[in-house]
């Protein structure tokens, strides 16, 4: 009877032990998970407009288009390869783009965890991406499957590339460095100033220390992993003659786009913008800023050198886009949390400092709930597009389906139409192929030649029916988006049919 408790001991012991084992191994899938299960709500939320044109170009692409050259856009091509793999994986619908977004995410959380683990302890790198992953819930950014969540992957990965480096000196990380870099810029163009950032990491300690050999290898090294990603990407453009068009619509237009705004105006759209975000995002903006007052105070760690300057190029990319978007700021929230993690884990680790974070966090956590919450429990998924854009384009990204419903039924499957507007999801939801190159007006009004090469397109294709979808708020408006080319075009060859949703419906003159 002596030794009973002391084996009783031993056996809960041993089960505890057992029990953190477990616990121990699923805390990562746990974290991976979690961008999975906050993307659940939205699969089926309807399209929003750079979605439809992504969702556009891939759909046509899979049928032999080469994007630029037949279908206009001003994003970087990866991006269509994305979307064109989901439907390959999860069938041609609205719901692929968004599992094949999840995943990302997740993959992301992975890379954060693998890039944390490189310089800190295995709790700090938990916490490195359980707090990226959680940053999947601030729905209230829009980002939905855009650009920015396809891009991350490859900006932590430069960073892994780089740090491995450090660490090993080994160019073949260097290399692998570079491919992320350009991949990351080959699917959202600011990111461009992140590989910058990796070449300021790699090259400025030997520059400091006047080792200027290692600092021209490691710099001709980073290029060249970027010059091979780049040469692969540009190959089918230059095979297909569609070199040109690549160029103009990834680089000249995107010029063209930002100079209509002044200095002063991009910094105006910027400092709204990151009023919203500091809101929107206060856990993250809010502990970066404390842990960013520590690091004046505390000696300055290699981590440092690694994230900030990525951070900083981040923010950069956001102030230096233009007009403003919010899901443009989704780029700068893999180097908040790595940034972030060992600063979370030194307060609560200090007893005298873990109350007062305790409570801080959790108002800054309160304070971001307010602004996703809402968007969480509205009901269907157009309620929950509504919630989140707050903007009158919602609504026409939610009656979408209508309008693809009326194509379907009065046209023949393949048969080209035109939408003169920028809800280019109607042609993906109908399974219809743009009449012309420019299936949305944006660029007529950036670049007035497009809007004469497009009425020439159009007189050529006389497509059977054109649907026009420019969203107007009085009849000076309307003019100016229907200058009198176009009224010109539309009396010569089409009659008004009726309205259906948003869109004016316009059939040929005889296409019965």
């Amino acid at each position: 009877m002596t030794t009973a408790a002391p084996a009783q001991h031993r056996s809960d012991t041993s089960a505890l032990d057992t029990l953190r084992t477990i616990a121990a191994r699923l805390t990562l899938p746990a974290i991976l998970l979690i961008p999975i299960l906050l993307y659940l709500p939205f699969l089926t939320e309807p399209l929003e407009r750079d979605e439809g044109a992504y969702a556009t170009i891939a759909q046509n692409l899979l049928n032999g288009a080469v994007p630029y050259r037949d279908l206009f856009d001003h994003k970087p091509p990866l991006t269509y390869l994305w979307y064109a793999a989901s439907f390959l994986l999860f069938g041609e619908n609205i719901v692929a783009p968004r599992i094949a977004a999840a995943l990302v995410w997740s993959l992301t959380s992975l890379l954060v965890f693998l890039e944390a683990r490189l310089l800190f302890a295995r709790r700090t790198a938990l916490i490195a991406a359980g707090v990226f992953s959680l940053s999947s819930a601030l729905v209230v950014l829009s980002y939905n499957a855009n650009t920015e969540v396809f891009t991350m992957p490859f900006l932590v990965g430069g960073l892994i590339g780089v740090t491995k480096w450090r660490q090993t000196a080994g160019l073949r990380w260097l290399l692998a460095a570079g491919a992320c870099g350009a991949a990351a810029s080959l699917t959202k163009q600011t990111a461009a100033l992140n590989l910058l950032a990796l070449l300021v990491i790699v090259v400025l300690p030997n520059l400091r220390a006047q080792r200027w050999r290692p600092a021209l290898v490691s710099a001709a090294v980073l290029s060249a992993g970027s010059a091979m990603v780049l040469a692969v990407v540009v190959t089918p453009f230059l095979l297909t003659g569609a070199a040109g068009d690549f160029f103009y619509s990834t680089v000249t237009y995107n010029q063209i786009y930002t100079s209509q705004l002044t200095s002063l105006e991009r910094l105006q759209f910027s400092a709204l913008g990151l009023q919203f975000f500091w809101l929107a995002a206060a856990p993250f903006v809010g502990l970066t800023m404390l842990a960013l007052l520590e690091l004046r105070r505390r000696r300055w760690q290699a981590s440092d050198s690694i994230f900030l300057p990525s951070l900083a190029a981040s923010l950069l990319g956001v102030m230096t886009s233009g007009y403003f978007f919010p899901h443009y700021l989704v780029l700068v929230l893999p180097f908040f949390a790595l940034f972030l993690a060992p600063f979370v884990e030194r307060r609560f680790a200090e007893p005298e400092t873990r109350r007062p974070f305790t409570l801080t966090v959790l108002g800054l956590v309160t304070v971001a709930v307010m602004f996703s919450l809402p968007i969480f429990l509205a009901g269907t998924p157009e309620a929950k597009h509504r919630a989140k854009f707050l903007d009158p384009g919602a609504t026409q990204d939610n009656e979408s389906r209508l309008v693809a419903h009326y194509i379907v039924a009065h046209t023949m499957p393949d048969q080209a139409i035109y939408e003169y507007g920028r809800t280019t999801q109607i042609y993906f939801l109908s399974d219809r192929p743009p009449a012309i190159r420019y299936m949305y007006d944006r660029p007529f009004w950036l670049d007035e030649n497009t809007l004469d090469e497009a009425l020439v397109q159009l007189e050529a294709a006389k497509p059977a029916y054109i649907f026009d979808t420019i969203r107007t708020k009085d009849s000076d408006e309307w003019q100016k988006f229907h200058p009198p080319r176009v009224q010109a075009f539309f009396a010569a060859h089409y009659e008004f049919v009726e309205r259906v949703a948003y869109a004016d419906v316009y059939r040929l003159r005889g296409a019965g």
